[in-house]
């Protein structure tokens, strides 16, 4: 078999070469893999509410930072390691930051985040846009114009 398949066999030493020096190269932080996508986040948005949820298990809350600047949401947080001997480490140490485009400014009313499960949830509340409905009020004395007689001819 070895003369009728010859390139069969060198793909399957090429395959096993390369998982053996899988084993020994170094896992790579996914900070420095992908800066810009970790830790990984929704940000939704309905008519009074933008809401960020980002995926950080195993975070204390305590480690955990947020920033609101204009219309930017700064999220900075620190993980560690356990200790031990690690057969596999797949799950980034250290310190991270990630800063998040909002659709919309934000109000100054106060914020809620939520740290439950891994899952940081935070709901910030819309800003108006600078307008809004003014009711009219037939007759009486109150408001502009008080004391002005009710039938003005133009």
């Amino acid at each position: 078999m070895d003369r009728n398949f010859p390139d069969l066999f060198d793909l399957r030493s090429l395959c096993d070469s390369l998982m053996a020096r899988e084993r020994e190269m170094p896992v790579y932080p996914a900070r420095e893999l992908a800066p810009s996508c970790f830790p990984p986040i929704q940000v939704c948005e309905d008519s009074s509410f933008i809401r960020v949820r980002a995926l950080i298990p195993g975070v204390d809350p305590e480690n955990i930072s947020l920033d609101l600047a204009e219309r930017r949401l700064a999220l900075r947080f620190t993980t560690r390691a356990a200790k031990g001997r690690f057969l596999r480490h797949e799950r980034p140490t250290g310190s991270f930051q990630r800063i998040i485009a909002l659709p919309c400014a934000v109000s100054d009313a106060p914020a809620v985040a939520t740290y439950r499960n891994g899952v940081l949830s935070v709901e910030l509340p819309k800003a108006g846009d600078g307008r809004r409905s003014i009711a009219v009020v037939a007759g009486g004395e109150s408001g502009v114009g008080a004391g002005e007689p009710e039938e003005t001819a133009w």
